[in-house]
């Protein structure tokens, strides 16, 4: 601990001694700053938001301790404000839970990378965008900072280029446009760089493809195989038409009389009424939460009939969507996908009525073009229509 963080430790401890607090909370406050001050390079009042929180998620703390830790660090620096010590506490926008960190290891950004990636990350939780988004957002600069050691000396050309990449399908290469010209967009605002180099990419052109839903006798041998826990997931995507991330961050409390209240991108609500076999299965679930138990499938230390239907075995709070999709995928077995079962109630509700503005309310789509592409046209519908034009 170099001289600098000896004198704040010391001068922070003396003030706890004066105040009312316990004394195995002040050295609670005193052991968790020590181990910050062992640890980092920079002085206690240089050191960054970026810095402080690749800090905290390098320690593979369990949650109760990252939150403990986390107190402690805002005391400190609360107390170090109020003297003038410094002018901005590094705690400020530092989440109490570490970021998930699914798939193979995060390799370590070049040195120019790690002040932009955090300072536009926080910038989109502050607009309260989504978890999912902001992890597909640093998903994508993630692959960038791969290609280029310094994000403000990239031109279009070299961002044009690096698109260009034919193995990318057009989906993949319009998401990573609409990241770059957000995440050079911010730069722009932050004063960070004077003209986005992303501003003038071409647009991606998508071709128009046709709806895949799920055979109904897929779904039905899926349904037969799974456990109970698969199983609702099945029918929320085949019965209700939720997306893959809809469903594994459903919450017991959003399942009401009849209707699912779902949250869907954006932080969008919209309620779906359940279908008969649906309602029955989620009622059996939630009775059996209720005395204590569980249906087959579920595991974990967090079930309960006032939590999420989908835990997480790990942490208090539901699974990945990508573990979701993975579920639904082995009891589907072949080609078919969360998705293609969002495809086939789409296609399903649109035969009833052939109302797509109806069908539009149940997907959470904000265009009705977006939900044409989901809702297959009828078998036979075409040869009728064709068949109709005769004189």
């Amino acid at each position: 601990m170099n001289g600098v963080w000896r004198e704040a430790v010391d001068a922070w401890s003396r003030d706890l001694d004066a105040s009312a607090r316990s004394s195995a909370t002040v050295d609670g406050y005193v052991k968790h700053l020590t181990w910050l001050a062992e640890s980092v390079q920079a002085s206690p009042w240089d050191l960054t938001s970026a810095e402080l929180g690749a800090w905290l998620d390098d320690r593979g703390w369990s949650l109760g301790t990252r939150r403990k830790v986390l107190v402690s660090l805002r005391s400190f620096y609360g107390w170090a404000v109020a003297r003038r010590l410094c002018e901005w506490a590094p705690t400020a926008g530092l989440p109490s839970a570490a970021p998930l960190t699914r798939g193979p290891q995060r390799r370590p950004y070049a040195a120019g990378w790690n002040e932009a990636m955090w300072g536009y990350l926080t910038w989109l939780r502050a607009g309260n965008r989504s978890a999912g988004t902001v992890e597909l957002r640093r998903g994508h600069l993630a692959r960038l900072a791969e290609q280029c050691a310094d994000p403000w000396r990239v031109t279009s050309q070299q961002l044009a280029g690096w698109l260009s990449n034919p193995d990318w399908k057009a989906e993949t290469k319009r998401s990573l446009r609409s990241t770059l010209r957000s995440f050079y967009g911010w730069g722009v605002k932050t004063g960070r760089i004077a003209l986005s180099p992303a501003v003038d990419l071409e647009a991606v052109m998508l071709p128009r493809s046709l709806p895949r839903p799920a055979p109904d006798d897929v779904l039905r041998m899926a349904l037969l195989r799974a456990n109970d826990r698969t199983r609702i997931a099945l029918m929320l995507a085949g019965y209700a038409g939720l997306r893959a991330a809809e469903i594994a961050a459903v919450h017991t409390r959003q399942i009401g009389d009849g209707e699912l209240l779902v949250i869907g991108k954006g932080g969008h609500h919209r309620r779906v009424p359940l279908h008969p076999h649906l309602r029955s299965e989620l009622d059996a679930e939630m009775a059996r939460r209720r005395r204590g138990e569980h249906g087959s499938g579920f595991r974990g230390r967090f079930l309960s009939d006032t939590g999420y239907l989908f835990p997480s075995d790990r942490e208090p709070g539901p699974i990945t969507s990508h573990h979701l999709s993975k579920l639904v995928g082995q009891a589907l077995l072949g080609v078919w996908t969360t998705h293609t079962l969002r495809h086939r109630f789409a296609t399903a509700a649109y035969l009833v009525e052939r109302d797509l503005r109806a069908v539009q309310e149940l997907l959470g789509h904000t265009k009705p073009e977006t939900t044409a592409r989901y809702a297959a046209v009828p078998e036979g519908a075409l040869r009728s229509a064709v068949d109709g034009v005769g004189v």
